[in-house]
């Protein structure tokens, strides 16, 4: 069941306990994140784009150490925008750990980030469910959640110092040596050992091939991502998956549409959805992200999912329960059945387009321009999020309480089939050989370039020993 996909033979030694540590302590500031859920997309687009100078010049722990200093000043003090912090977040962790995972557990390590965050997002709401229920509205009330976020926060900030910052990252810094013991470190490698060398030396090569096409100036990244084509088109890609994700996620908390009334039940439902979605969200990153794929987890989630809401939307345009609610207050057995489908629509979502975006845009750029294209990622969420809640509510006083159901489930269709024909494969494939992956047709681009990479292996391990060689730097 934890079988992965290997591009060449893997000693055991690198799925270590060190990478797990590592993803683990800088996911605890997506748990702030999903704690911390005060978003306004369009301002969040631009503080995003602001974190590139810091990752390009400071590195990811540095901007993970900054990013908690921030946090812990701001919430404080609570100033009013806290959230500029846990906005660069996004970005060093992305990036970061995508860069030290290995290879055929890059999903489930990245993943992480998007688990600690549905868990920060579920703590959050049943801690507020709880003070709503239990305390009296004053000033404790508010102050309890308050206080509560300092125990992920003070958790993050102590393990900060034991990450390593990313070779691959240091590579684009000619900080070499750091770069190969860092490396080192993480795969639990003697550093003669074969895996190891041909990592670093590959890492290498590709930043070498990268720095003489577009330099190594501050504009460098700049001139790479919006005049070279191939990676052009990564872009618009990697963007349009954040709209399509918001299409999926839009109806997630709409179930008062089915005819769920009273606030304290409307609450508790919410709830309920938010432990499916964690529960699945680990059931992703443990086991289905690296042993299916991101392109068939999509795909899934969109025509499953799509398929839900089609039922949803046929029982609210036959019953209408917003004109005929149940005398009892309580669901009718249609009711329920609507709200199994609103059940299905979310364990289908959450473990496909809940956090595989965000793992297929951290692998499929070069590491020198990763910084900005991961600013440009999450400046995509954040503005895909603010279009989406500034016209959305018109949509659902224009059209028929139905009409919105329709419109999602045909967009989460249309996704699928964009998907299928537009979106390569990228699970067990280095991060240097994304390249290749977009020379070929989407469909069979992932199994074309492992068969290329496995049969190079196999001819350099028999052939030459040239793959193998320590770095001239490094003797």
């Amino acid at each position: 069941m934890l079988k992965v996909t290997e591009d060449r033979e893997t000693p055991k030694e690198v799925y270590n306990f060190r990478v797990y540590l590592a993803a683990a302590i800088a996911s605890f500031a997506a748990v702030l994140i999903g704690y911390d859920n005060r978003r306004n997309g369009g301002l969040d687009a631009l503080e995003a784009l602001f974190a590139y100078p810091i990752g390009h010049y400071l590195g990811r722990k540095t901007g993970l150490m900054i990013s908690a200093a921030f946090f812990l000043i701001g919430a404080g003090i609570q100033m009013p925008k806290q959230g500029w912090s846990l906005d660069w977040v996004v970005l060093y962790l992305d990036s970061g750990l995508s860069e030290i995972s290995p290879p055929a557990i890059r999903g489930r390590l990245v993943g992480m980030y998007e688990v600690a965050w549905q868990i920060g997002g579920l703590v959050g709401f049943w801690i507020n469910y709880a003070m709503t229920r239990t305390v009296a509205p004053t000033r404790k009330q508010y102050l309890i959640p308050l206080a509560l976020q300092f125990v992920p926060a003070g958790l993050f900030a102590v393990g900060l110092p034991f990450l390593k910052e990313s070779p691959r990252w240091l590579i684009t810094r000619g900080r070499n040596d750091e770069a190969f013991k860092n490396l080192q470190y993480l795969r639990k490698l003697d550093e003669n050992h074969p895996y190891l060398l041909e990592e670093f030396n590959s890492v290498q090569a590709s930043f070498e091939e990268e720095k003489g096409l577009v330099g190594e100036s501050f504009w460098g990244p700049f001139k790479e991502t919006f005049f070279v084509k191939r990676i052009f088109y990564r872009v618009c890609l990697g963007s349009s998956l954040f709209l399509l994700q918001l299409f999926a996620d839009y109806l997630c908390v709409r179930h008062h549409a089915i005819g769920v009334q009273g606030t304290q039940t409307g609450l508790l439902s919410t709830g309920v959805f938010g432990i499916i979605k964690t529960t699945m969200c680990l059931l992703w990153s443990a086991v289905l992200i690296d042993r299916f794929g991101r392109r068939k987890l999509f795909m899934t989630g969109s025509f499953g999912g799509g398929l839900c809401l089609y039922y949803v939307a046929i029982f609210i345009k036959v019953v209408d329960p917003a004109h005929h609610p149940s005398p009892s207050g309580k669901l009718s057995g249609k009711g329920t059945s609507a709200l199994v489908f609103f059940y299905f629509y979310t364990i289908l979502y959450s473990p496909s387009w809940a956090g595989t975006p965000w793992v297929w845009s951290a692998e499929v750029f070069p590491s020198y321009i990763r910084s900005l294209t991961q600013a440009l990622m999450s400046a995509s969420n954040w503005f895909w999020t603010f279009m989406i809640s500034r016209f959305t509510p018109q949509m659902f006083t224009a059209m028929h309480a139905y009409g919105p159901f329709f419109f999602f489930a045909s967009m989460m269709m249309v996704s699928g089939v964009y998907v299928y024909f537009l979106i390569p494969e990228t699970k067990g494939i280095p991060l240097e050989a994304m390249d290749r992956l977009f020379s070929h047709s989407p469909r069979k681009a992932h199994a074309a370039v492992l068969e290329e990479l496995r049969d190079y292996n196999v001819n350099v391990d028999a052939g030459s020993a040239d793959k193998h060689e320590k770095p001239t730097h490094l003797e």
